[in-house]
């Protein structure tokens, strides 16, 4: 699989042994490989890999590399299909296409077909869920007219996007109700508590009353004492409500939705893919 070196942080894999590839791989064509977990554990059981030599095709690469072990992701539809990250062998890029070049040759039948594969496989990922959309009909409107035999298949995974507002919306609602529910336990154990708080405090009241304190006093103290206690239990269940709602987050936070843009080909997908990350930094691609 050839890559570039952002592919190990867009795809969240842990390099266990030695290093991922490098932007200098890249810019020197070295024949450098990085072994995926069960890769290397096939390849060389006993022993280090790093430093030790495989073949791919005619051609010795150097092991500089292994990751560590990940699940496979599953299927999540609208045509993205899981993936098992520890298979591979990762190339960089510019290697692959000078060793395994960009055109895929079939002789079948007496017949003769070639055609040219750059890129089979672009994986676009993007800050936040409001700008799937926008940039799903930005890429469109980009390989279209490239494309005019209608050769490019573009997968979004809305499944993803509705699940995480599902997901936001289950968790406002739960946290509404939890609110409310507060709000009344809450309500009701204040008007206990002021309720005790008078019949336990009836001497002092009289006392008060004896001594020239009127109707109006009494309620105002009483009134002061509840609005200072009311203030407190806010305060307090804002607190929770804040560190609830970060909670809540963490919890319904997804991997970011990713646009995929998938090139048909019988033959294509088995010799050249390509991821790259959009943003600040570099695509990140794999053929």
């Amino acid at each position: 699989m050839g890559t570039t070196h952002e592919y190990a942080e867009f795809n969240h894999l842990e390099v266990v042994k030695g290093r991922f590839l490098q932007p200098a791989d890249d810019e020197l064509y070295r024949n450098c490989a990085v072994l995926a977990h069960a890769t290397a554990m096939a390849l060389f059981p006993y022993e280090d890999p790093v430093g030790e030599t495989i073949n791919l095709g005619n051609d010795a690469y150097t092991v500089v590399g292994v990751t560590g072990e990940r699940a496979k992701t599953n299927d999540s539809g609208a045509g993205v299909t899981g993936q098992d990250f520890n298979r591979d062998v990762y190339i960089p890029l510019n290697t692959c296409r000078l060793r395994f070049g960009e055109r895929i040759l079939e002789l079948r039948s007496g017949r003769f077909s070639a055609e040219e594969t750059e890129l089979t496989q672009l994986t676009v990922q993007v800050n936040s869920i409001d700008e799937v959309t926008p940039t799903a009909t930005i890429l469109t409107k980009a390989y279209e007219s490239y494309h005019p035999q209608k050769d490019v298949q573009m997968a979004v995974p809305y499944e993803l996007l509705e699940q995480a507002r599902r997901s936001a919306r289950q968790f406002s609602i739960i946290l509404g109700t939890i609110a409310s529910i507060s709000l009344l336990v809450g309500g009701i154990g204040i008007m206990n508590i002021m309720l005790a708080t008078v019949t336990e405090r009836t001497r002092e009241i009289g006392i008060r009353r004896a001594l020239g304190a009127k109707r109006r006093d009494i309620i105002q103290q009483f009134l002061i004492e509840c609005v200072t206690l009311s203030r407190l239990a806010a305060s307090l269940a804002y607190s929770w409500a804040w560190e609830s709602r970060g909670s809540s987050s963490i919890f319904s936070r997804t991997k970011r939705p990713s646009s995929r843009c998938n090139r048909s080909s019988s033959r294509s997908e088995s010799r050249c893919l390509s991821e790259f990350c959009s943003g600040s930094t570099p695509p990140a691609a794999r053929p």
